[in-house]
């Protein structure tokens, strides 16, 4: 099975591991479940990132965002212990989540 390889991290442990439910991986808890449902049912990253964003969004509140992807840029601004940049995979498809306002 696939895992999921935390490159930057400066979330709540509780965050992190929503985040490893919903990408797949074989560590199971309750965290990471969302990303793991996202990636193992979807298949077009835009769905993967709209499935994880709705999840953190109900878990932790608004006003998280998602970006999923093989290829991408990124600067953002993000809340205090709110983010996390992950690849995912043989193929390293990378998943950037973040708070804001």
């Amino acid at each position: 099975m696939s895992k999921l390889n935390f490159k930057v991290v400066d979330m709540e442990q509780a965050m992190q591991e929503q985040a490893r439910r919903v990408i797949p991986t074989n560590i199971s808890n309750t965290y990471f479940q969302s990303i793991f449902e996202a990636f193992e049912n979807l298949r077009e990253e835009r769905f993967i990132a709209n499935k994880i964003r709705d999840d953190f969004d109900k878990i932790f509140g608004p006003s998280w965002n998602v970006i999923v992807g093989k290829n991408f840029g990124s600067h953002v601004v993000h809340q205090t212990k709110s983010y996390l940049f992950a690849s995912y995979g043989d193929d390293e498809i990378y998943i950037l989540i973040w708070k804001s306002g």
